[in-house]
């Protein structure tokens, strides 16, 4: 595992997006995996972040940090790192006690300047709600 995640310090997106995949299949109830996940949704490539994204939904951690580098996905300056980062969002309000996720998404559907965010922040919701 840990040869895995030395991966994502490599310069090739190609390499860190593989390390991601690779990480979230094999790691899901690992801290040192999910916490480095949560490191690539600060790399200055989009595809890096929106792939983080991924990962952190399918894993469905409940780590610390998860849903805040979530949250600070959706106000990425590209729209579909936002729009990951909302289609991610939705498969943890379930377990949103205190609403924060909800908010987040409700402020995205409401304000994002993206079809495409605002379609995903709906679709977390509406998904959510039934």
């Amino acid at each position: 595992m840990a040869t895995v995640i030395k991966m994502l310090e490599d310069k090739e997106k190609a390499v860190k997006v593989e390390a991601i995949r690779t990480l979230a299949l094999l790691g899901k109830k690992d801290p040192l995996v999910s916490s480095a996940i949560i490191k690539q949704t600060k790399d200055p490539l989009a595809g890096v972040k929106m792939e983080a994204a991924d990962a952190l939904s399918e894993m469905q951690v409940n780590a610390e940090g998860v849903i805040e580098a979530l949250i600070s996905l959706l106000k990425d300056g590209d729209a579909w790192v936002r729009m990951k980062a909302a289609l991610a969002l939705g498969r943890y309000i379930p377990n949103d006690t205190n609403h924060t996720v909800t908010k987040a998404l409700e402020d995205r559907k409401q304000n994002d300047t993206d079809l495409g965010v605002k379609w995903a922040a709906d679709k977390s919701l509406t998904s959510m709600a039934v």
